[in-house]
């Protein structure tokens, strides 16, 4: 399976900033709040560790496709860089999250429909574009399209079709590997030989659980169907792509 490099993200999180800005955080963050509940998912046995691997990532892929709401937590570590990664995802509609780099350079986006709010912590917008970063940036979040080319890999975070296809696809041929109990849901391991484990549950929806790598590469997959409404951010912390290009 392909995994996120920190060092790149943290590349591509500058990059992204410099194009588009200065050229999650926790607080006053968009509206994360209850929606209308959705019949609890049963827990029954699925039967897919009978199938053959290869179908069981088909089933796993569809179910992530269909789902209603999901969440993506864990952490990626490269040359001694650590990565932390924190997504909800609402359909495929909308998402929000953020990405911590370095222990203290963290970016949150959201995204509703085609539009993105980026929100970077000072430390972000201090490395992206210096103190005038800062004192232009600090507590706005920067509004622009999911269009945005110079976004293109960051914004794939907040899409969970793109983010399946970039981070689960397998490497090489899929073999089934042992199962496991991930998070209190049985799962059975799926491997690539690429040294990563994808583990997919074999009771309730068949949903992708956990990707692991070993320390270094730990992401979990959880909070399917539950309940999420993700709204913008207070418009008076929004800077239009246009206010700065203007």
């Amino acid at each position: 399976m392909h995994t996120p490099k920190p060092l790149a993200l943290a590349s591509l999180l500058l990059a992204g900033a410099l194009a588009v800005g200065c050229d999650p955080g926790d607080a006053a963050a968009p509206t994360a709040g209850s929606a209308t509940p959705r019949p609890t998912a049963t827990t029954s046995p699925n039967g897919v560790e009978r199938l053959s691997a290869a179908e069981i990532f088909q089933r796993a892929e569809r179910a992530a496709l269909s789902a209603s709401s999901m969440r993506m937590r864990g952490h990626v570590v490269e040359e001694g860089e650590k990565a932390e990664l924190n997504f909800r995802y609402s359909g495929g509609r909308a998402a929000m999250g953020d990405v911590t780099v370095r222990g203290d350079m963290q970016v949150n986006l959201t995204r509703i429909g085609s539009t993105l709010y980026l929100k970077g912590n000072d430390e972000f917008w201090r490395e992206a574009g210096g103190p005038s970063a800062v004192n232009l940036l600090s507590g706005k979040y920067f509004k622009t399209s999911t269009k945005d080319k110079d976004l293109a890999e960051l914004i794939s975070f907040t899409d969970p079709a793109k983010m399946f296809d970039d981070l689960l696809k397998p490497e090489g041929e899929l073999t089934k590997g042992a199962t496991a109990r991930i998070n209190g849901r049985a799962a059975i391991g799926l491997e690539d030989g690429s040294g990563g484990t994808l583990y997919v549950a074999t009771e309730g929806d068949p949903h992708v659980l956990r990707l692991d790598a070993g320390p270094d590469v730990l992401i979990d997959f959880s909070g399917h169907e539950e309940p999420v409404t993700i709204g913008p951010p207070p418009a008076g912390q929004v800077i239009d792509t246009d206010e700065l290009e203007g």
